[in-house]
């Protein structure tokens, strides 16, 4: 860690000494320039800063009140900006709760350059400075700017905000909620919003906070205290029972970042704001009983429910689609113009029609004009209409290619796993290997990732970015690991000795509790609430740890906090015990699934029962479960995702394809969802248009994500469609076979397999792959895709009809219906 000047009044001392003491007498500049000595200039200042990385300015009445303050700082404005590097060294910190960042006493230039934040806490504090300092060298190694929003149009939505604001017959205005999907400019239209209603001057940086799907309220309380608007430790919130007591500190919190005249942002993803479009009860009470005033601004990408928009007035709903014809032409003009580039009247008309209005793809439009040139741009405009506009494995395709794909993959694993990377670990980690240095630049330039944090502390990937790093289950590489072990040794090692963990990153504190909890390392009881509970739980059961699910439960049970957990995490915690309950075949099931049924939660109930009997092989009574939740829920993916799998585990393509279609156009780059679609498609005999367009899509995607990572959907996908439309059976069991020999003992690759063989009628190439199928069907779950194939191939050999139904009804638990259905398809 680098040198600290510490710069304060001497009626600060005990605010700041502590600090000084944690930094330690070698790396900190203390007690030899106070205020009150009024004989230092700011010259003598600036090159004080040569010998220090960062000149921390605590502002105060007693500072700010100082003679040399109003005499030699307020100059300071003339004297700084003719360096810019100095400008980033100094680092304000507001520590009197009388003071807020407009004071007509702070230094206009403060005022101007930098967002002045509150920390009360000389704890925290101590932690900023740190933070500042690792953000500092990580931008000087990086050759970093900050990057700058680049804001057009967007007129009518502008108008509804600015009437909103000033209706004086509404409540007051205190939240506004910006949905729209990732990348549409969230952030860019509130600061533009603000600014337009003077509620905040252009130069103004409102926090940037992050929120989960697993989040609760306890992390939305760390993150605004850690933000400098309470002093509130870790252990003292996760320790707190009550719900009520929790919504109080939340209102308290909102009341003093109001008194401050701050705005804080909260990038949403589906924790505050519900896939059903409502906001989660206890941040709708936290609003409406907090103070009038604006004080918290959340994104979203999910749409508001309409019923909720006007439920409460006190807050507003603004949906961003994309840009209109004449804004999008004025974004690519305004960044061309930045750029200087000259697009000329009638290629504007070219572009005009390649463009979506979706701003990544205008900005990357640009980025090709300064690569290749306009003309050739214009020439090739399917480079533009193909830039990905939500798709992530097209950008994350674009990334790697231009850099280490295991260290561009291995750094976006690792900042996904820690939700958010501190700019510290980011320094250790690119000292690891240059390599990572060069995948943070340019993931940097395409907007894979963003700076959080009250002083932009902090780096997050994207949403969406997130979601498709964990889909695809890409891999931290072991210099990482080795890293973060070492760490881990470290907090655990502090967590014997003490139970203060204000020296930790939030992002490491939590992954650390959440690695103990999961490994059972070290005890961290004392610590337990409900976010790292679900995650851990969430995470061991996507990771098949079946029985250290349903160990870490029962151990999660017996404390005494799990009674004061929300019900809706204590409903999610026991869905997933009863679902590894089932894949570890215990019949623990049938009593905890009563659970459900006691809380009245009847979709849950009925869909876990149906996970059981399709688990279990009994697919008339999975599909009997599953139909009544879709009758209750029509939307619920997960059964719809259920019956797919019976229908197509059957055979039954005509069932299965309606619900296939859907479950893909609601998630179009999801492995398994593509698959389950594509296997409908290419079993039907005869395609319309837009079934050919998708099975084409559905290819181009999976080729996309198999040089990202491999997986045996892949090859699925393409020897199929080498032997259904190519007619090329040959090719297709070779790529099937180079499959099998990437992925040993892959049931769905020797299955599909079996149906090559079954296209060109090759009754030996089936006998000899029901062979291997018998070896790798080793659950119950699977054993409809082992007997309808002996059935299929008892029908090809011509066994009677009779034999063939009996065998089905004696090995697989399916209506009569499927039975026949079958037996009609394959007699002949």
């Amino acid at each position: 860690m680098g040198k600290v000047f510490l710069s304060h009044s001497s009626n600060d001392k005990d605010f700041v000494e502590p600090i000084a003491n944690l930094l330690g007498k070698q790396k900190c500049v203390y007690d030899k320039y106070t205020f009150e000595i009024g004989t230092e200039t700011i010259e003598q200042i600036i090159s004080g800063l040569k010998s220090t990385d960062i000149f921390v300015y605590f502002i105060s009445n007693d500072s700010l009140n100082s003679e040399w303050v109003k005499d030699e700082l307020n100059r300071a404005e003339e004297a700084i900006p003719s360096s810019t590097d100095k400008l980033k060294q100094i680092f304000p910190i507001i520590i009197d709760p009388d003071i807020n960042h407009n004071d007509n006493r702070i230094a206009p230039f403060l005022r101007k350059n930098y967002n002045l934040q509150r920390v009360l806490n000389y704890k925290i504090a101590y932690r900023k400075i740190r933070q500042q300092i690792s953000k500092l060298n990580f931008n000087n190694n990086m050759l970093l700017g900050e990057s700058t929003n680049n804001y057009y149009g967007r007129d009518k939505e502008i108008e509804q905000f600015r009437n909103r604001v000033d209706n004086i017959d509404l409540p007051p205005l205190k939240s506004i909620v910006v949905s729209g999907i990732p990348g549409i400019g969230k952030k860019a239209f509130i600061k533009e919003a603000l600014s337009n209603t003077d509620i905040i001057k252009r130069y103004y940086e409102p926090i940037l906070l992050s929120m989960s799907k697993n989040n609760n309220i306890e992390d939305l309380i760390l993150s605004i205290s850690d933000a400098g608007f309470g002093d509130y430790s870790f252990d003292e919130i996760v320790s707190i029972t009550d719900m009520k007591t929790k919504i109080n500190i939340l209102v308290n919190l909102f009341n003093t970042i109001q008194k401050y005249n701050e705005i804080i942002i909260i990038e949403d993803d589906e924790c505050l704001i519900t896939l059903n479009g409502t906001m989660c009860y206890w941040l709708e009470d936290a609003i409406e009983q907090s103070d009038n005033g604006l004080s918290v601004i959340i994104t979203s990408n999910i749409n508001a429910n309409k019923f909720n928009s006007q439920k409460y007035k006190c807050i507003e709903y603004i949906s961003l689609s994309e840009l209109s014809d004449t804004d999008k032409m004025g974004l690519l003009r305004v960044l061309a113009n930045k750029n200087n580039i000259n697009i000329k009247r009638e290629d504007y008309s070219v572009l005009k029609d390649c463009l979506t209005g979706y701003p990544p793809q205008i900005n990357e439009t640009i980025e090709l004009i300064k690569e290749y040139g306009i003309d050739h741009i214009i020439e090739h405009t399917y480079l533009v209409s193909e830039i990905p506009e939500q798709v992530s494995s097209n950008i994350v395709n674009l990334c790697q290619e231009k850099c280490s794909k295991e260290h561009f993959q291995s750094l976006l694993a690792i900042i996904a796993e820690l939700e958010f990377i501190s700019a510290n670990m980011l320094n250790k980690i690119c000292k690891l290997d240059r390599r990572y240095k060069e995948v943070f630049l340019i993931i940097r330039r395409y907007s894979v990732c963003y700076y959080i944090g009250a002083n932009k502390e902090y780096v997050k990937l994207n949403s969406f970015i997130s979601n498709f790093v964990t889909r695809n289950n890409m891999q931290v590489l072991d210099d990482i690991n080795q890293l973060i072990r070492n760490e881990l040794e470290k907090f655990n090692a502090q967590i014997n000795e003490t139970t203060d963990l204000f020296l930790w990153d939030t992002s490491e504190l939590k992954y650390y509790l959440k690695a103990n909890l999961k490994e059972n390392i070290c005890d961290v009881s004392g610590f337990i609430y409900s976010t790292i509970t679900l995650k851990s739980i969430t995470e061991l059961y996507h990771e098949q740890l079946y029985s250290k699910v349903i160990n870490l439960f029962n151990e999660i049970k017996q404390n005494n906090r799990y009674q004061y957990f929300d019900q809706s995490v204590k409903n999610t915690l026991h869905r997933y015990y009863c679902q590894a309950l089932i894949k570890n075949k215990n019949a623990d099931f049938y009593a905890e699934v009563q659970f459900f049924a006691d809380e009245k939660l009847w979709i849950d109930y009925y869909f876990l029962q149906g996970f059981n009997y399709r688990y279990s092989g009994e697919y008339k009574k999975a599909e009997e479960m599953l139909d009544k939740v879709l009758q209750m829920n029509q939307s619920h993916l997960a059964a719809k995702r259920e019956l797919v799998m019976i229908y197509i585990a059957l055979q039954d393509y005509d069932s299965a394809i309606s619900l296939a279609k859907n479950n893909y156009y609601k998630n179009r780059e999801n492995t398994f969802v593509i698959q389950a679609y594509f296997e409908c498609l290419i079993e039907k005999n005869v395609l319309d248009k837009q079934e050919k367009e998708d099975l084409d899509n559905m290819l181009s995607s999976i080729k996309r994500i198999h040089r990202i990572k491999s997986t045996p959907i892949y090859y699925q996908l393409i020897a199929k469609n080498e032997a259904y439309k190519n007619k090329n059976i040959d090719k297709a069991i070779d790529i099937i076979n180079q499959g099998i020999t990437n992925f040993p003992g892959s049931m769905y690759l020797i299955r599909d397999k079996f149906d090559i063989y079954k296209r060109s009628k090759d009754i030996v190439g089936m006998e000899k792959t029901i062979n291997e199928l018998k070896k790798a069907v080793v659950t119950l779950e699977y054993k409809g895709v082992l007997y309808t194939r002996q059935a299929i191939l008892k029908l090809f050999k011509g066994e009677s009809t009779e034999s063939v139904q009996r065998f089905l009804r004696n090995n697989v638990n399916m209506s009569e219906e499927a039975i026949d259905k079958i037996v009609l398809k394959y007699k002949s």
